[in-house]
């Protein structure tokens, strides 16, 4: 690589402010996973009114909330709805453990 090539890789490989990883990671990240793509189609709204479900479990696989999803692709708009119905219902000082497949891509 060239110096000028190297300058454009530190501009994009940066991490943005509340972001743990450098932006090529997530990048490379929401590339590689089908799910990530918001752009592909897995499911048609033309024939379902929901297109999947999404469910937010406690770590004794007890379902404590979940969401139908009715729109095609996986978007993140679920994931963020269910962590906010679970934080209305817990104590404010209560610390959440979080594992989803492609959190590399909520912002």
């Amino acid at each position: 690589m060239v110096e000028s090539d190297l300058s454009i890789v530190d501009a994009e490989d940066r991490c943005e402010p509340g972001m743990p990883i450098p932006n090529l990671c997530a990048d490379s990240c929401g590339e590689s996973f089908i799910a990530a793509d918001s752009n592909r189609v897995k499911a048609s709204t033309m024939y379902f009114s929901d297109t999947s479900m999404m469910a937010m479990l406690c770590h004794h696989d007890i379902v404590l909330f979940w969401a139908n999803m009715w729109t095609a692709g996986e978007k993140q708009f679920f994931a963020l709805a269910l962590l906010a119905a679970l934080m209305a219902k817990l104590p404010l000082d209560w610390t959440v453990g979080f594992l989803y497949d492609i959190a590399c891509q909520m912002h």
